[in-house]
């Protein structure tokens, strides 16, 4: 999603104005699509949904994905600046000249619209479940077992008298938007533990999913 305008900056991105020219573009069939997006299950991110509302009007998945995003972030920043008014006035003033007299022409209806979007509807309630998601301050990514054999030796170092089997559990992930990484040591009654917590957790998920129906995504 990008990130827009807000009370600590005053720029508009190359990829914020392309969705804003997307939005604009598409103001006539706006209400069209926000309609779709209120008979569509809410998932974990926007992106199968979009798909889905896609199919149903006839519009290509990149042009909505610029369309709601566009919608998602002029939801967040009326809400920051105290409303959609305010908001446009803030808008219009980072915009190149071009897309600034197009809001200006259509300004009354983005208002609204966005107005509409605010209410709840499987796009942006996906957008706030995919926020709910992320929201940590550590995002996994990947991880990988390596397994290795180390040499014991005896006193003199001049013969093998033990291999001892090891495992490093390397984790991957996102902290702050950067990647890093952290190696663990484990044995082999770690790495059973490990694939217990693994196989219960997909287990309860499975039992969740059971308990809540559609409503649950994981």
């Amino acid at each position: 999603m990008a990130i827009w305008i807000s009370r600590q900056g005053s720029s508009v991105h190359k990829g914020a104005a392309e969705e804003i020219e997307a939005l604009l573009d598409n103001s006539n069939r706006l209400h069209e699509f926000i309609s779709a997006a209120r008979l569509e299950g809410v998932a974990v991110t926007p992106s199968g949904v979009i798909a889905s509302i896609s199919k149903k009007v006839d519009t290509s998945i990149d042009t909505l994905r610029k369309v709601f995003n566009a919608l998602e972030n002029l939801k967040n920043l009326s809400e920051e600046f105290g409303g959609p008014d305010k908001m446009l006035n803030e808008l219009i003033l980072t915009l190149d000249e071009q897309i600034s007299e197009k809001l200006k022409e259509k300004r009354a209806a983005i208002e609204k619209v966005v107005e509409d979007y605010a209410q709840d509807n499987a796009v942006s309630l996906s957008y706030k479940a995919q926020r709910l998601t992320y929201l940590r301050e550590n995002i996994y990514q990947q991880s990988e077992v390596i397994t290795d054999s180390r040499p014991v030796f005896d006193e003199k170092g001049e013969k093998i008298v033990e291999y001892l089997i090891t495992h490093n559990l390397v984790v991957t992930y996102f902290r702050h938007g950067r990647p890093e990484n952290i190696h663990l040591a484990m044995d082999a009654a770690d790495v059973l533990k490990l694939r217990k917590a693994c196989d219960r957790a997909v287990i309860k998920a499975k039992a969740l999913k059971r308990e809540l129906g559609e409503r649950a995504a994981s």
